[in-house]
């Protein structure tokens, strides 16, 4: 179950990396035509994004208690330790009330956070595939 931290560590870098380039993209896009500092907007996007980021992988902790293989063998229970922190996330920016750019940034964060950590689980869970072993009852 060591995979687990390193693929929490994985998903922190992954994701603040892709959330950068996406937030930054999209305030190109939104400010498009008007007069902005480029690098004052991207070290602020960063910072922002960063925090974010440090935030979501504080609140998918959880994902540690699957270390015990009790809890990694229910299916239910490993989902909900799994995702439950990126899904509070997500629906914690609906219910704070915030301006629409902050909630649509926090949203992106949120949910480029949850594919990383969804990718990262399909190559936990995966199954490994069986080489083939000759049968004992072939014949030569």
């Amino acid at each position: 179950m060591e995979p687990l931290v390193k693929n929490l560590f994985r998903t922190f870098i992954i994701s603040t990396a892709i959330g950068i380039g996406v937030n930054c993209a999209y305030f190109v896009y939104k400010m498009q035509g008007t007069q902005y500092n480029r690098q004052d907007a991207a070290t602020q996007i960063s910072g922002a994004t960063l925090l974010l980021t440090v935030i979501l992988t504080i609140m998918s902790l959880p994902v540690l208690f699957l270390l015990n293989p009790r809890y990694w063998n229910m299916i239910w229970l490993r989902i909900m330790l799994y995702f439950s922190g990126s899904i509070v996330f997500i629906g914690a920016t609906f219910i704070i009330k915030s301006n629409s750019s902050d909630q649509i940034f926090e949203l992106m964060t949120g949910g480029i956070f949850l594919l990383t950590h969804a990718v990262f689980y399909y190559l936990v869970t995966r199954k490994k595939p069986v080489k083939n072993k000759k049968s004992r009852y072939t014949t030569r």
